[in-house]
């Protein structure tokens, strides 16, 4: 995983550095620094846009099967309250601290969609993991994020920061205090854990736990990246792993077609398959698995980034094939 990491921080003798002020308070300031931006009204000299981020990493039924989601927050348009932004990652793709890192590569994206040109403005983001900060702050090999596409999330954590530094933007990153007073970090606390909680429920539709997917999105990774991808799938695995096509879950990848793809990549929909027995459970959606209308309103983008059909082929980018089950918390 180092190696991955200085490929993204390291250019031979030149080291990259995250363009953000990191700060991180005695508990004490940083409640207070985050209660200031969480009223309704501010007042500030110049426009400023507040994020709130969390990570969220849920076991199954068994030790070695943990369900990864993000959450990202910030205030209404009308400041009427919190509008909450879930993303359900993967099964078995990292630990807490890269979801955080994924939901701060996120928010940095609204960003960017938020501000558009406006130069001179300022950003903020809240994170509750310290180790997520110290890591960007440092460069220390630490943390890559989720494996859950040829894109390595840090690569993009540092892109989207780059893009607003040359737009002109003040960006800070904050540490405040977990499952405290802050509403902000309650409000991503939430989107973070019913992202999360999709994943937990699709266990009793993916069966045994050593199931799981070889996404589409994995398509064009290089090797270090490929390894990385399986070696977190098999992490504290009781038995051999068995990868689906994330395309089609009714086929099950042959252990020579994994071997194939570790070592040379290429076309994952090209490489050898079987059926599988577990072709009905994955297939067939009753309707008290359907989620109650009143769960959507958990997250303001549930329709935006997982739709109401029944494939399963959950994605961390917005997979409108992807069918939610119940959200309540």
């Amino acid at each position: 995983m180092k190696r991955l990491l200085n490929s993204v921080v390291s250019t031979g003798r030149i080291k990259r550095t995250f363009p953000a002020s990191i700060i991180i308070d005695d508990r004490v300031e940083a409640l207070d620094h985050s209660a200031q931006r969480e009223g309704a009204e501010q007042d500030f000299s110049r426009p400023e846009w507040t994020y709130w981020t969390d990570g969220s990493l849920r076991g199954g039924s068994s030790s070695n099967n943990s369900f990864m989601g993000a959450g990202v927050t910030c205030f209404k348009t009308d400041r009427s309250g919190f509008k909450k932004v879930g993303y359900p990652i993967g099964r078995n793709c990292g630990c807490t601290n890269d979801a955080e890192l994924y939901a701060i590569s996120e928010a940095l994206k609204l960003a960017l969609e938020d501000i558009h040109d406006k130069r001179g403005a300022k950003v903020i983001l809240y994170t509750d993991s310290q180790e997520v900060l110290k890591s960007l702050k440092t460069g220390i090999p630490v943390l890559v994020g989720p494996v859950v596409s040829s894109r390595l999330v840090v690569a993009e954590a540092y892109e989207r920061a780059e893009a607003l530094r040359a737009g002109g933007v003040d960006l800070e990153l904050r540490w405040v205090p977990g499952h405290s007073s802050s509403k902000g970090n309650d409000a991503a606390d939430i989107a973070a854990y019913a992202a999360s909680s999709c994943f937990q429920d699709l266990q009793k539709l993916v069966g045994p736990v050593e199931l799981t997917l070889l996404r589409e999105n994995m398509q064009g990774a290089t090797k270090d990246v490929r390894e990385e991808y399986l070696y977190r799938a098999s992490l504290l695995s009781t038995g051999p792993v068995r990868f689906l096509l994330g395309s089609n879950p009714t086929k099950e990848v042959t252990e020579a077609g994994v071997a194939e793809w570790r070592e040379n990549g290429g076309d994952i929909n090209a490489l050898p398959t079987k059926n599988h027995e577990y072709e009905g459970d994955l297939l067939e959606v009753t309707s008290k698995d359907k989620h109650r209308v009143e769960s959507s309103e958990t997250l303001d983008n549930w329709e935006e980034y997982w739709g109401l059909n029944s494939k399963y082929d959950p994605g961390p980018r917005g997979n409108v094939n992807f069918h939610p089950y119940d959200f309540s918390l």
